[in-house]
């Protein structure tokens, strides 16, 4: 399955990077997140510890957040840190 994509000021971007956090399906989330998005894998990893659209699973929460802090997302970092300390 391929995104949608869409121009943006030049370029051609992923219209996943510009819907709404909720509108995202997870299987969005998941296509992005393993295509290297760090944002796309923050979320994901959010919905993972929630359980929404997904199972509720903190291990790949937390594995998650790890690589998207990795690449630079400071939001997952703070949540892996506080997943870190709810364990």
């Amino acid at each position: 399955m391929s995104l949608p994509r869409r121009q943006v000021q030049g370029s051609v971007r992923p219209a996943w990077e510009h819907a709404p956090e909720k509108t995202r399906s997870a299987a969005e989330c998941r296509e992005a997140a393993e295509n290297g998005d760090p944002e796309a894998q923050y979320w994901l990893g959010v919905r993972y510890r929630d359980g929404k659209g997904v199972p509720r699973d903190l291990k790949k929460a937390a594995e998650l957040y790890l690589k998207a802090a990795e690449h630079g997302s400071r939001n997952a970092g703070s949540e892996l840190a506080r997943l870190s300390g709810e364990q």
